[in-house]
């Protein structure tokens, strides 16, 4: 189980992964949270859309969950709720014309990414990747 902070490992996990391969990228269906997982894994959102991607670096191989999200559009977008005038509220049908103050263009496409579900875990469980990373950041530490 990785118990540092991401921000940490972010630039020694990109290095790591370099030299890694995609051997299968498909779509996934999580199971429910196991009540009996060691804590530190994470589960994705229930009924969030999954993509699990398989590895392979340096012959061993390992699933990684991504879960798909859709960031809210700015305050001014076309594409929002609703909108603020001083310090009242409206939703788009409580105003007459609220393409006067909804004016960028903000598409779902533009907000849409995948997020790293990590460590997700039946995925990391054994994974033989989560495992050399492990042994790498542990190394990195005690010099």
């Amino acid at each position: 189980m990785l118990r540092i902070g991401w921000s940490e490992i972010r630039p020694k996990v990109g290095s790591f992964i370099d030299a890694a391969t995609v051997v299968e990228v498909a779509d996934y269906r999580a199971g429910r949270p196991d009540p009996l997982a060691p804590a530190g894994f994470v589960w994705p959102e229930d009924g969030a859309p999954l993509m699990r991607l398989r590895l392979r670096l340096q012959g061993e191989e390992e699933d990684f969950l991504f879960q798909r999200e859709i960031d809210d559009p700015p305050a001014n977008a076309k594409q929002s709720r609703g909108f603020w005038i001083g310090d009242r509220y409206f939703v788009r049908t409580e105003h007459p014309s609220p393409d006067t103050y909804l004016q960028e263009d903000s598409p779902e496409s533009e907000r849409t990414h995948w997020r790293l579900v990590f460590p997700y875990q039946p995925f990391q469980r054994k994974g033989p990747l989560t495992y050399r990373l492990q042994r790498e950041l542990n190394s990195e530490k005690s010099e």
